[in-house]
């Protein structure tokens, strides 16, 4: 459990001011760009065009951040690889005798073998 003094105070709203006049969520504008969908069209390539023509704006801007974040809500996040086997190295993880023993796992090296 926390401190008493670290914790949050009761009606204590930690951004009280909330989000900054002006800005504005991409999920808001498509939401409301959807609603404005010509009957008979497919909301599918509507919002297609819509995503178009934010990241044409932003690049008319040079704003790439804002194509970043477009793009990372639209596709996610890219993947980051990572590699935790210690540099590209085989890790080699040490077993007590006993666990080895009990669930039948040979702990003999294999250095002499030929294969």
């Amino acid at each position: 459990m926390p401190k008493e003094d670290t914790q949050f105070k009761p009606n204590n709203n930690a951004n009280p001011e909330g989000r900054p006049k002006g800005s504005f969520s991409i999920l808001t504008i498509l939401k409301k760009k959807l609603q404005e969908c010509p009957s008979g069209e497919d909301k599918r390539t509507y919002a297609e065009r819509i995503v178009e023509k934010l990241l044409e704006d932003a690049e008319k801007k040079g704003d790439t951040q804002m194509r970043k974040i477009i793009f990372n809500y639209i596709e996610g996040m890219p993947a980051q690889a990572m590699d935790v086997t210690s540099g590209g190295e085989k890790l080699f993880i040490q077993i007590s005798k006993e666990i080895a023993d009990k669930n039948d796992i040979n702990t003999e090296s294999d250095n002499n073998s030929q294969g």
